[in-house]
């Protein structure tokens, strides 16, 4: 019977490639705060045309839930999706993931990530994979490189095999876009040797997010099941119409899954997404994304100061012609906090930060939460724009 597990194991890829791009982006932070966990979940329902090993056509009705955690230096999330096809018969995949960085100096951390997946069929066909891996990461305020390796299994109700991996990769954010690239060669039991590497490049564009990749695999004596392509591309669009609700149309190829046995394929697909995300910018701010933003900006905020010494960090913002002043990040848990003001157009507030990496946002006048300027532009899980602050801890 058909499947598309291929399909979702590109996808999950491609989205979990995404998700280290943002991570690394902001990427550290040195207090463990769990209550400023930030959650979001998305489900979506969509059809898909699938071309299974370029001589079975079918189509199927997907239902796509996925939930992810933040926190200020760790992330977790789960992704599922089960399929009803057109011609009988179904599918089902689920996969966990989580990830954490270990911070050493603002321009090294390390990581420790593992994931696990696994699949169903209503042919009684079952698999599954685990993979644990560790990296290690340099990196500059809009770019990024990483080395890792790692120990997994894959199985099903016969034969267990297996899992070992490295992989580098690397990063950089370009205007509303970020660009990553990744090889990592694999070997699964003693007879499977192959490298995949892969380019990835996403862009917003106010109400549109526009994803798109492009792989390749080499190797010798690799099992074809069914197909012998070692090339692959996809891409995706999603177009907000509201807060809350997206139209996502894809397409692409995706390869032969060596780890679990599945043949390759290409799909089609068009679904409605339901999501937890904030209100899309306006088109007037929406592309800040400079990081020495200097002088006078068009929100009203012309400087923003951290006062790093003692325990308590003073933050001020000028902002001569606000009535009100409000300051939200992870060291506040994201609630509001609001600021005073004095006589000369500063707005300050202490509060207790210690040294790390956080995301900070300020708004005027209860208007829409913008980067303070100064600091490197970052998008977050919501949709929402953020600044990376750094707080450094002088006694190193």
């Amino acid at each position: 019977m058909p499947s598309l597990t291929g399909f979702q194991g590109v996808t999950a890829r491609r989205s979990g490639v995404a998700l280290a791009a943002a991570l690394l982006a902001g990427w550290v932070a040195q207090v463990p705060v769990l209550a400023a966990q930030r959650v979001s979940s998305s489900i979506t329902l969509s059809g898909v045309s699938l071309r299974y090993v370029d001589t079975v056509n079918t189509g199927a009705a997907t239902l796509s839930p996925s939930v992810g955690f933040s926190w200020p230096r760790a992330t977790a999330g789960f992704t599922g999706a089960f399929s009803q096809f057109g011609s009988g018969g179904w599918a089902a995949q689920g996969a966990l993931s989580g990830s954490g960085i270990f911070p050493v100096k603002p321009w090294l951390a390390g990581e420790i990530a593992g994931s696990a997946a696994g699949t169903a069929h209503s042919d009684d066909t079952r698999t599954g994979q685990a993979l644990g891996i560790a990296r290690v990461h340099l990196m500059r305020r809009d770019a990024g490189f990483w080395l890792g390796g790692g120990l997994g299994q894959t199985w099903d109700r016969e034969f267990r095999n297996g899992l070992r991996q490295v992989e580098a990769g690397a990063w950089a954010r370009i205007d509303r876009g970020t660009v990553v690239a990744t090889i990592s060669p694999t070997a699964v039991g003693d007879s499977i040797r192959y490298t995949d590497s892969q380019v990835l490049g996403s862009w917003e564009l106010n109400r549109v997010e526009l994803t798109a990749s492009a792989g390749w695999r080499i190797g010798s004596r690799l099992p074809a099941y069914g197909s012998d392509k070692r090339l692959w591309a996809n891409t995706q669009v999603v177009w907000w119409a509201g807060s809350q609700i997206s139209l996502v149309v894809g397409a692409g190829t995706y390869p032969v899954d060596l780890t679990q046995g599945f043949p390759g394929g290409r799909y089609g697909t068009v679904g409605i997404r339901l999501s937890t995300r904030r209100q899309p910018r306006k088109s007037g701010w929406a592309g800040k994304h400079d990081n020495e933003l200097a002088g006078a900006t068009a929100s009203g905020i012309t400087a923003f100061l951290v006062d790093t010494s003692g325990g308590q960090r003073l933050v001020r913002v000028r902002a001569p012609s606000a009535s009100s002043v409000e300051i939200s990040g992870d060291f506040t848990r994201w609630e509001s906090v609001s600021m005073i003001a004095s006589a000369d157009g500063w707005w300050s507030v202490a509060l207790p930060i210690v040294p790390g990496t956080y995301q900070v946002s300020i708004r005027l006048n209860q208007g829409e939460w913008q980067v303070p300027p100064g600091l490197v532009a970052i998008t977050d899980e919501f949709g929402g724009m953020s600044g990376v602050l750094v707080i450094e801890d002088r006694t190193l």
